[in-house]
């Protein structure tokens, strides 16, 4: 599964912890200029997501180099831009 949220500026870690919950079998998600995500939904996403190989977090100013590090670590191979 993808999920394209390109520009969603309104989204919210809390949607997108909901999204990662429920949504086991997401392969690919695109947060590209998502201002309001942060590291929990990061983490979220490393949690609840196994099959995760892409993610895309440019110009997420609020997610930090440990979250992005969590992701790597639980997800060897991973492609994140």
């Amino acid at each position: 599964t993808t999920m394209n949220l390109y520009y969603c500026t309104t989204i919210t870690d809390a949607a997108v912890i909901a999204l990662a919950t429920h949504g086991p079998s997401l392969k690919s998600i695109s947060l590209y200029q998502c201002s309001n995500i942060t590291d929990a939904a990061v983490i979220a996403l490393a949690t609840h997501c196994p099959n995760l190989t892409k993610v895309d977090l440019r110009y997420c100013r609020d997610v930090t180099d440990e979250a992005v590090t969590t992701l790597r670590e639980s997800h060897p191979g991973i492609h994140i831009c």
